[in-house]
Protein backbone atom coordinates (compact mmCIF):
# COMPACT_ATOMS: atom_id res chain seq x y z
CA UNK A 1 0.00 0.00 0.00
CA UNK A 2 1.39 3.41 -0.99
CA UNK A 3 1.19 6.12 1.65
CA UNK A 4 -0.23 9.37 0.19
CA UNK A 5 2.21 12.31 0.15
CA UNK A 6 1.48 16.00 0.10
CA UNK A 7 1.80 17.51 -3.37
CA UNK A 8 0.50 21.04 -2.81
CA UNK A 9 -0.72 23.61 -0.28
CA UNK A 10 -3.35 26.09 -1.50
CA UNK A 11 -5.18 29.03 0.02
CA UNK A 12 -8.96 28.98 0.37
CA UNK A 13 -9.10 32.77 0.06
CA UNK A 14 -11.19 33.97 -2.90
CA UNK A 15 -12.43 30.41 -3.55
CA UNK A 16 -16.05 29.36 -3.47
CA UNK A 17 -16.84 25.69 -2.94
CA UNK A 18 -19.40 23.88 -5.09
CA UNK A 19 -21.82 21.34 -3.66
CA UNK A 20 -22.39 20.05 -0.14
CA UNK A 21 -19.74 18.81 2.30
CA UNK A 22 -20.86 15.20 1.76
CA UNK A 23 -20.51 15.56 -2.00
CA UNK A 24 -16.91 16.84 -1.71
CA UNK A 25 -15.69 13.45 -0.45
CA UNK A 26 -12.65 12.05 -2.25
CA UNK A 27 -13.72 8.57 -1.11
CA UNK A 28 -17.13 9.03 -2.76
CA UNK A 29 -15.73 10.52 -5.98
CA UNK A 30 -12.70 8.24 -6.27
CA UNK A 31 -14.58 5.08 -5.29
CA UNK A 32 -17.29 5.68 -7.88
CA UNK A 33 -14.85 6.51 -10.68
CA UNK A 34 -12.62 3.55 -9.84
CA UNK A 35 -15.61 1.23 -10.03
CA UNK A 36 -17.28 2.66 -13.11
CA UNK A 37 -14.27 3.92 -15.08
CA UNK A 38 -10.56 3.36 -14.23
CA UNK A 39 -7.97 4.05 -11.55
CA UNK A 40 -6.60 6.88 -13.72
CA UNK A 41 -9.96 8.65 -13.49
CA UNK A 42 -10.16 8.06 -9.73
CA UNK A 43 -6.62 9.30 -9.04
CA UNK A 44 -7.34 12.52 -10.91
CA UNK A 45 -8.62 14.15 -7.69
CA UNK A 46 -6.21 14.83 -4.82
CA UNK A 47 -7.30 14.31 -1.21
CA UNK A 48 -7.94 17.51 0.76
CA UNK A 49 -7.04 18.13 4.41
CA UNK A 50 -8.39 21.49 5.59
CA UNK A 51 -6.35 23.47 8.13
CA UNK A 52 -7.79 24.16 11.57
CA UNK A 53 -8.52 27.78 10.71
CA UNK A 54 -9.98 26.87 7.33
CA UNK A 55 -7.71 29.30 5.47
CA UNK A 56 -5.64 26.75 3.55
CA UNK A 57 -5.77 23.17 2.26
CA UNK A 58 -3.12 20.46 2.08
CA UNK A 59 -3.53 18.14 -0.93
CA UNK A 60 -2.35 14.52 -1.04
CA UNK A 61 -1.89 12.00 -3.86
CA UNK A 62 -1.06 8.29 -3.72
CA UNK A 63 0.62 7.90 -7.15
CA UNK A 64 4.44 7.56 -7.01
CA UNK A 65 6.68 9.73 -9.16
CA UNK A 66 7.99 13.24 -9.62
CA UNK A 67 5.34 15.94 -9.07
CA UNK A 68 5.34 19.14 -11.16
CA UNK A 69 2.84 21.96 -11.56
CA UNK A 70 1.91 22.07 -15.26
CA UNK A 71 2.35 25.85 -15.35
CA UNK A 72 6.06 25.16 -14.74
CA UNK A 73 6.40 22.43 -17.38
CA UNK A 74 7.87 22.83 -20.87
CA UNK A 75 5.25 23.47 -23.52
CA UNK A 76 5.49 20.04 -25.16
CA UNK A 77 5.18 18.14 -21.87
CA UNK A 78 2.40 20.41 -20.66
CA UNK A 79 0.48 19.75 -23.85
CA UNK A 80 0.66 16.00 -23.26
CA UNK A 81 -0.73 16.40 -19.73
CA UNK A 82 -3.50 18.76 -20.82
CA UNK A 83 -4.63 16.46 -23.61
CA UNK A 84 -4.63 13.52 -21.22
CA UNK A 85 -6.59 15.55 -18.65
CA UNK A 86 -9.13 16.66 -21.26
CA UNK A 87 -9.81 13.02 -22.19
CA UNK A 88 -10.28 11.96 -18.54
CA UNK A 89 -12.57 14.91 -17.78
CA UNK A 90 -14.68 14.18 -20.86
CA UNK A 91 -15.18 10.58 -19.68
CA UNK A 92 -16.10 11.77 -16.17
CA UNK A 93 -18.58 14.36 -17.39
CA UNK A 94 -20.26 11.81 -19.64
CA UNK A 95 -20.59 9.47 -16.63
CA UNK A 96 -22.04 12.26 -14.47
CA UNK A 97 -24.61 13.07 -17.17
CA UNK A 98 -25.66 9.42 -17.30
CA UNK A 99 -26.00 9.25 -13.49
CA UNK A 100 -27.95 12.53 -13.34
CA UNK A 101 -30.52 10.96 -15.70
CA UNK A 102 -30.84 7.82 -13.56
CA UNK A 103 -34.25 7.40 -11.85
CA UNK A 104 -32.52 6.54 -8.53
CA UNK A 105 -32.20 9.70 -6.41
CA UNK A 106 -29.05 8.44 -4.66
CA UNK A 107 -27.30 7.86 -7.99
CA UNK A 108 -28.40 11.33 -9.12
CA UNK A 109 -26.74 12.87 -6.05
CA UNK A 110 -23.50 11.00 -6.79
CA UNK A 111 -23.69 12.18 -10.40
CA UNK A 112 -24.06 15.76 -9.19
CA UNK A 113 -21.03 15.31 -6.91
CA UNK A 114 -18.93 14.00 -9.82
CA UNK A 115 -20.03 16.88 -12.06
CA UNK A 116 -19.10 19.41 -9.34
CA UNK A 117 -15.68 17.78 -8.93
CA UNK A 118 -14.78 18.64 -12.53
CA UNK A 119 -14.94 22.35 -11.66
CA UNK A 120 -11.66 23.96 -10.59
CA UNK A 121 -10.15 27.46 -10.86
CA UNK A 122 -7.66 26.95 -13.70
CA UNK A 123 -4.30 25.65 -14.86
CA UNK A 124 -2.66 26.52 -11.53
CA UNK A 125 -4.76 23.74 -9.96
CA UNK A 126 -3.27 21.00 -12.16
CA UNK A 127 -0.21 18.92 -11.29
CA UNK A 128 1.46 16.09 -13.18
CA UNK A 129 3.05 13.00 -11.64
CA UNK A 130 5.68 11.46 -13.91
CA UNK A 131 5.94 7.74 -13.19
CA UNK A 132 8.79 5.31 -13.82
CA UNK A 133 7.39 4.31 -17.21
CA UNK A 134 7.31 7.96 -18.34
CA UNK A 135 3.51 8.12 -18.12
CA UNK A 136 2.05 11.42 -16.84
CA UNK A 137 -0.86 11.15 -14.40
CA UNK A 138 -2.63 14.52 -14.04
CA UNK A 139 -3.85 15.41 -10.53
CA UNK A 140 -6.26 18.25 -9.68
CA UNK A 141 -6.29 20.28 -6.45
CA UNK A 142 -8.97 22.82 -5.43
CA UNK A 143 -11.52 20.67 -7.26
CA UNK A 144 -15.22 21.35 -6.68
CA UNK A 145 -14.40 25.05 -6.21
CA UNK A 146 -14.34 28.24 -8.24
CA UNK A 147 -12.82 31.69 -7.95
CA UNK A 148 -14.97 34.48 -6.57
CA UNK A 149 -14.08 36.67 -9.58
CA UNK A 150 -17.12 37.21 -11.76
CA UNK A 151 -17.37 38.63 -15.26
CA UNK A 152 -20.13 40.06 -17.41
CA UNK A 153 -20.36 36.80 -19.34
CA UNK A 154 -20.24 34.71 -16.15
CA UNK A 155 -22.33 36.56 -13.58
CA UNK A 156 -23.14 33.38 -11.67
CA UNK A 157 -19.48 32.47 -11.28
CA UNK A 158 -20.16 28.89 -12.39
CA UNK A 159 -17.29 28.19 -14.75
CA UNK A 160 -15.44 24.90 -15.22
CA UNK A 161 -11.96 25.47 -16.62
CA UNK A 162 -11.24 23.04 -19.47
CA UNK A 163 -7.70 22.19 -20.60
CA UNK A 164 -6.69 22.68 -24.21
CA UNK A 165 -7.03 19.98 -26.82
CA UNK A 166 -4.58 21.08 -29.46
CA UNK A 167 -2.42 19.78 -32.25
CA UNK A 168 0.26 17.45 -30.92
CA UNK A 169 3.67 18.41 -32.42
CA UNK A 170 5.30 15.79 -34.58
CA UNK A 171 8.42 15.99 -32.37
CA UNK A 172 6.35 14.45 -29.59
CA UNK A 173 4.42 11.85 -31.53
CA UNK A 174 7.03 11.02 -34.19
CA UNK A 175 4.46 11.48 -36.98
CA UNK A 176 2.63 14.30 -38.81
CA UNK A 177 0.78 16.73 -36.58
CA UNK A 178 -2.60 15.38 -35.46
CA UNK A 179 -5.35 16.65 -33.23
CA UNK A 180 -6.10 14.44 -30.24
CA UNK A 181 -9.85 14.95 -30.56
CA UNK A 182 -10.84 16.23 -34.05
CA UNK A 183 -14.50 16.59 -33.13
CA UNK A 184 -13.72 19.12 -30.42
CA UNK A 185 -10.90 21.17 -32.01
CA UNK A 186 -11.30 23.03 -35.28
CA UNK A 187 -8.48 23.32 -37.79
CA UNK A 188 -6.77 26.76 -37.65
CA UNK A 189 -8.07 29.21 -40.25
CA UNK A 190 -5.83 31.28 -42.54
CA UNK A 191 -4.62 34.54 -41.06
CA UNK A 192 -6.74 36.65 -43.43
CA UNK A 193 -9.91 34.72 -42.58
CA UNK A 194 -9.25 35.06 -38.86
CA UNK A 195 -8.79 38.83 -39.16
CA UNK A 196 -12.07 39.23 -41.09
CA UNK A 197 -13.92 37.07 -38.57
CA UNK A 198 -12.65 39.11 -35.62
CA UNK A 199 -13.54 42.37 -37.35
CA UNK A 200 -17.11 41.22 -37.94
CA UNK A 201 -17.43 40.06 -34.32
CA UNK A 202 -16.15 43.39 -32.95
CA UNK A 203 -18.75 45.36 -34.95
CA UNK A 204 -21.53 42.96 -33.95
CA UNK A 205 -20.56 43.21 -30.30
CA UNK A 206 -20.46 47.02 -30.45
CA UNK A 207 -23.97 47.12 -31.94
CA UNK A 208 -25.26 44.71 -29.31
CA UNK A 209 -23.80 46.79 -26.44
CA UNK A 210 -25.31 49.95 -27.91
CA UNK A 211 -28.74 48.35 -28.23
CA UNK A 212 -28.66 47.05 -24.66
CA UNK A 213 -27.58 50.48 -23.34
CA UNK A 214 -30.45 52.19 -25.15
CA UNK A 215 -32.95 49.63 -23.81
CA UNK A 216 -31.75 50.13 -20.23
CA UNK A 217 -32.02 53.94 -20.48
CA UNK A 218 -35.50 53.61 -21.96
CA UNK A 219 -36.63 51.48 -18.99
CA UNK A 220 -35.07 53.90 -16.49
CA UNK A 221 -36.96 56.94 -17.81
CA UNK A 222 -40.39 56.11 -16.31
CA UNK A 223 -38.98 54.21 -13.34
CA UNK A 224 -36.59 56.88 -12.02
CA UNK A 225 -38.05 60.09 -13.39
CA UNK A 226 -34.89 60.66 -15.41
CA UNK A 227 -34.80 64.05 -17.14
CA UNK A 228 -32.29 66.45 -18.60
CA UNK A 229 -31.59 67.68 -15.09
CA UNK A 230 -29.74 65.50 -12.57
CA UNK A 231 -32.23 63.12 -10.99
CA UNK A 232 -31.61 59.66 -9.58
CA UNK A 233 -33.50 56.57 -8.50
CA UNK A 234 -34.14 55.89 -4.79
CA UNK A 235 -31.16 54.41 -2.96
CA UNK A 236 -31.91 50.71 -2.51
CA UNK A 237 -30.13 47.42 -3.12
CA UNK A 238 -31.32 44.61 -5.34
CA UNK A 239 -30.96 41.00 -4.25
CA UNK A 240 -28.18 40.53 -6.80
CA UNK A 241 -26.22 43.46 -5.28
CA UNK A 242 -26.63 42.06 -1.79
CA UNK A 243 -25.29 38.70 -2.96
CA UNK A 244 -22.34 40.43 -4.62
CA UNK A 245 -21.46 42.32 -1.42
CA UNK A 246 -22.00 39.53 1.09
CA UNK A 247 -18.95 37.38 1.71
CA UNK A 248 -20.73 34.10 0.99
CA UNK A 249 -17.58 32.32 -0.12
CA UNK A 250 -15.82 33.20 3.15
CA UNK A 251 -18.72 31.73 5.13
CA UNK A 252 -18.62 28.51 3.14
CA UNK A 253 -14.88 28.14 3.68
CA UNK A 254 -15.36 28.13 7.45
CA UNK A 255 -18.42 25.88 7.29
CA UNK A 256 -16.57 22.69 8.18
CA UNK A 257 -14.83 24.34 11.15
CA UNK A 258 -18.13 25.71 12.48
CA UNK A 259 -19.79 22.31 12.14
CA UNK A 260 -17.07 20.72 14.27
CA UNK A 261 -17.53 23.38 16.95
CA UNK A 262 -21.29 22.86 16.92
CA UNK A 263 -20.81 19.12 17.27
CA UNK A 264 -18.62 19.66 20.35
CA UNK A 265 -21.29 21.85 21.95
CA UNK A 266 -24.01 19.35 21.08
CA UNK A 267 -22.00 16.58 22.69
CA UNK A 268 -21.60 18.54 25.90
CA UNK A 269 -25.30 19.43 25.92
CA UNK A 270 -26.18 15.76 25.48
CA UNK A 271 -24.04 14.87 28.50
CA UNK A 272 -25.85 17.46 30.63
CA UNK A 273 -29.26 16.31 29.44
CA UNK A 274 -28.54 12.76 30.56
CA UNK A 275 -28.25 14.01 34.14
CA UNK A 276 -31.64 15.79 34.00
CA UNK A 277 -35.21 14.47 34.05
CA UNK A 278 -36.65 14.61 30.56
CA UNK A 279 -40.16 16.10 30.89
CA UNK A 280 -40.97 15.83 27.20
CA UNK A 281 -39.37 12.95 25.25
CA UNK A 282 -37.72 13.93 21.98
CA UNK A 283 -38.80 12.13 18.80
CA UNK A 284 -36.43 9.34 17.85
CA UNK A 285 -34.42 10.10 14.67
CA UNK A 286 -34.76 7.85 11.65
CA UNK A 287 -31.14 6.73 11.94
CA UNK A 288 -31.32 5.91 15.66
CA UNK A 289 -28.76 3.22 16.56
CA UNK A 290 -29.93 -0.26 17.45
CA UNK A 291 -28.62 -0.92 20.98
CA UNK A 292 -27.92 -4.64 21.42
CA UNK A 293 -25.68 -6.72 23.68
CA UNK A 294 -22.04 -7.11 22.59
CA UNK A 295 -22.15 -9.60 19.69
CA UNK A 296 -19.84 -12.50 20.44
CA UNK A 297 -19.26 -13.00 16.71
CA UNK A 298 -17.65 -9.56 16.35
CA UNK A 299 -15.45 -10.22 19.38
CA UNK A 300 -14.50 -13.63 18.00
CA UNK A 301 -13.34 -12.13 14.68
CA UNK A 302 -11.41 -9.35 16.43
CA UNK A 303 -9.68 -11.89 18.71
CA UNK A 304 -8.92 -14.10 15.71
CA UNK A 305 -7.07 -11.19 14.02
CA UNK A 306 -5.25 -10.12 17.26
CA UNK A 307 -7.01 -6.77 17.14
CA UNK A 308 -5.87 -3.76 19.13
CA UNK A 309 -8.26 -1.35 20.86
CA UNK A 310 -8.44 2.28 21.94
CA UNK A 311 -10.74 4.72 23.68
CA UNK A 312 -13.01 4.81 20.61
CA UNK A 313 -13.36 1.79 18.30
CA UNK A 314 -15.17 1.24 14.98
CA UNK A 315 -15.52 -2.46 13.97
CA UNK A 316 -17.12 -3.54 10.66
CA UNK A 317 -18.13 -7.16 9.86
CA UNK A 318 -19.80 -8.81 6.86
CA UNK A 319 -20.08 -12.34 5.44
CA UNK A 320 -18.44 -12.66 2.01
CA UNK A 321 -15.12 -12.24 0.23
CA UNK A 322 -16.15 -8.84 -1.15
CA UNK A 323 -13.74 -5.99 -0.39
CA UNK A 324 -15.69 -3.59 1.82
CA UNK A 325 -13.75 -0.56 3.10
CA UNK A 326 -14.26 1.45 6.28
CA UNK A 327 -13.53 5.21 6.29
CA UNK A 328 -13.62 7.39 9.42
CA UNK A 329 -13.26 11.18 9.15
CA UNK A 330 -12.49 12.75 12.53
CA UNK A 331 -13.67 16.24 13.63
CA UNK A 332 -10.45 17.89 12.42
CA UNK A 333 -11.26 16.81 8.85
CA UNK A 334 -8.59 14.09 8.43
CA UNK A 335 -9.66 10.64 7.26
CA UNK A 336 -8.41 7.22 8.39
CA UNK A 337 -8.76 4.54 5.71
CA UNK A 338 -6.70 2.20 3.54
CA UNK A 339 -4.97 5.20 1.94
CA UNK A 340 -4.13 6.92 5.23
CA UNK A 341 -3.75 4.30 7.93
CA UNK A 342 -2.85 6.79 10.70
CA UNK A 343 -4.36 10.26 11.21
CA UNK A 344 -5.75 12.44 14.03
CA UNK A 345 -4.97 9.76 16.63
CA UNK A 346 -6.73 7.02 14.67
CA UNK A 347 -5.24 3.76 13.36
CA UNK A 348 -6.48 1.33 10.69
CA UNK A 349 -5.61 -1.85 12.58
CA UNK A 350 -7.33 -4.48 10.40
CA UNK A 351 -8.04 -4.23 6.63
CA UNK A 352 -9.32 -7.51 5.15
CA UNK A 353 -10.22 -8.88 1.71
CA UNK A 354 -7.99 -6.27 0.07
CA UNK A 355 -4.78 -8.21 -0.47
CA UNK A 356 -3.65 -11.46 1.15
CA UNK A 357 -5.96 -11.34 4.18
CA UNK A 358 -9.07 -12.83 2.52
CA UNK A 359 -11.87 -14.50 4.47
CA UNK A 360 -15.55 -15.39 4.19
CA UNK A 361 -15.98 -13.87 7.69
CA UNK A 362 -13.91 -10.66 7.51
CA UNK A 363 -13.61 -7.78 9.96
CA UNK A 364 -12.13 -4.27 9.71
CA UNK A 365 -11.16 -2.12 12.67
CA UNK A 366 -10.23 1.54 13.17
CA UNK A 367 -9.50 2.72 16.71
CA UNK A 368 -8.63 6.08 18.28
CA UNK A 369 -6.55 6.88 21.37
CA UNK A 370 -7.50 10.14 23.11
CA UNK A 371 -10.18 10.88 20.48
CA UNK A 372 -11.34 14.42 19.79
CA UNK A 373 -14.85 15.47 20.72
CA UNK A 374 -17.14 16.21 17.80
CA UNK A 375 -18.63 14.57 14.72
CA UNK A 376 -17.04 11.42 13.27
CA UNK A 377 -18.19 10.85 9.68
CA UNK A 378 -18.44 7.11 8.99
CA UNK A 379 -18.26 5.76 5.45
CA UNK A 380 -18.66 2.17 4.23
CA UNK A 381 -17.69 1.59 0.59
CA UNK A 382 -18.31 -1.42 -1.69
CA UNK A 383 -14.82 -1.34 -3.26
CA UNK A 384 -14.46 -4.71 -5.05
CA UNK A 385 -16.96 -7.54 -5.42
CA UNK A 386 -14.27 -10.29 -5.65
CA UNK A 387 -16.93 -12.52 -7.20
CA UNK A 388 -19.76 -11.53 -4.86
CA UNK A 389 -22.95 -10.34 -6.56
CA UNK A 390 -25.97 -8.73 -5.00
CA UNK A 391 -26.45 -6.60 -1.90
CA UNK A 392 -23.92 -6.97 0.92
CA UNK A 393 -25.31 -6.57 4.45
CA UNK A 394 -22.93 -5.46 7.21
CA UNK A 395 -22.84 -4.65 10.91
CA UNK A 396 -20.94 -1.68 12.36
CA UNK A 397 -20.22 -1.58 16.09
CA UNK A 398 -18.91 1.51 17.89
CA UNK A 399 -17.46 1.03 21.39
CA UNK A 400 -16.32 3.76 23.78
CA UNK A 401 -15.68 3.18 27.49
CA UNK A 402 -18.27 0.68 28.70
CA UNK A 403 -20.81 1.75 26.07
CA UNK A 404 -21.49 0.58 22.56
CA UNK A 405 -23.80 1.29 19.62
CA UNK A 406 -24.54 -1.04 16.72
CA UNK A 407 -25.71 -0.07 13.23
CA UNK A 408 -26.72 -2.26 10.33
CA UNK A 409 -26.70 -1.36 6.64
CA UNK A 410 -26.00 -2.63 3.15
CA UNK A 411 -23.99 -1.68 0.05
CA UNK A 412 -23.85 -2.96 -3.53
CA UNK A 413 -22.43 -2.16 -6.96
CA UNK A 414 -25.34 0.18 -7.73
CA UNK A 415 -25.25 1.77 -4.25
CA UNK A 416 -21.61 1.52 -3.21
CA UNK A 417 -21.62 4.04 -0.34
CA UNK A 418 -23.21 4.11 3.12
CA UNK A 419 -22.68 7.10 5.43
CA UNK A 420 -23.53 8.04 9.00
CA UNK A 421 -22.40 10.71 11.50
CA UNK A 422 -21.52 9.77 15.09
CA UNK A 423 -21.14 12.43 17.81
CA UNK A 424 -18.50 11.65 20.43
CA UNK A 425 -18.12 13.70 23.63
CA UNK A 426 -15.70 13.11 26.51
Amino acid sequence: MITPRRIAVTSTEDLRVVGTIGQRSVELIGGTLRQRLTADHADLFAEQVLSEGGNQSDWYASRPGEVTAIINMPEDERLIVENRLATLLEDIRQLSLKMLNDPDADIQRIGEAIENATRFPGAESIFAIKQDDGFYQPVIVDWASETETRSALNSAGLFAWTPRRRVMPSAILGKPDVITHPALVAQPAPEESVSRTWGWLVWALALLVGALTAAILWLLLPACGLSWRANFCPDYQTIGQIIEQDDIGQLQQYGAVLENSMALLEGRLSTLEQACVQLVPSPEPETAPVLVPMPDEINNRLNREDAQSGDLNFALVWDSRADIDLHITCPSGQTVNYLTERACGGVLDIDMNARSRVSDTPVELIYFDNPQSGIYAIGVNFYNSRGFEGTQDFTLRITFGNQHETFRGSVSRSRPNWQHNFVYAH
